[in-house]
């Protein structure tokens, strides 16, 4: 049952947090954004609504700053590319 609601939870986040995420396995790879996400699941209680597990996901990363450096440097690096 737990790997269901974990599933459940991750569906939440990826809807709320997609550019965090897309950011995140852009550079860590599909193993490493695994883990990293086990260790937020693992950190923080479950929650059946979306926006609670959404700002627990905002907290969490707070107290992740290599993660959210990796946000914040992919996150301008395209905000400063120009379309060809």
């Amino acid at each position: 049952m737990r790997a269901l609601t974990d599933q459940a939870r991750l569906s939440g986040l990826v809807r709320h947090h997609q550019g965090e995420l897309e950011a995140l396995l852009a550079v860590l790879g599909a193993q490493r954004i695994e883990a990293v996400l086990t260790e937020f699941l693992t950190a923080s209680p479950a929650s059946s609504w979306p926006e609670e597990q959404s700002r627990a996901f905002t907290r969490w990363l707070v107290g992740r700053p290599d993660l959210g450096a990796i946000i914040a440097s992919t996150s301008s690096a395209s905000s400063t590319r120009t379309p060809t």
